[in-house]
């Protein structure tokens, strides 16, 4: 089981919401974002079709 089933529907749309943010401010040709959410950092990257989202450790989240 990922660490996305444990999360309710509002905590995926903060933690997707949060992803996206930092996913726009990072810098133009980055391979992937680190961010805070709720006391914890978390790594986004792009895929052509999506963000993924992982926990510092390489857990999927998102």
């Amino acid at each position: 089981m990922s660490s996305s089933e444990q999360l309710s529907e509002q905590e995926r749309t903060e933690l997707l919401a949060r992803a996206r943010d930092a996913w726009e401010r990072a810098p133009q040709n980055t391979m992937k974002a680190v961010f805070e959410w709720r006391g914890k950092n978390y790594v986004v990257s792009h895929s052509s079709a999506q963000l993924r989202i992982h926990t510092e450790d390489g857990i999927k989240v998102c």
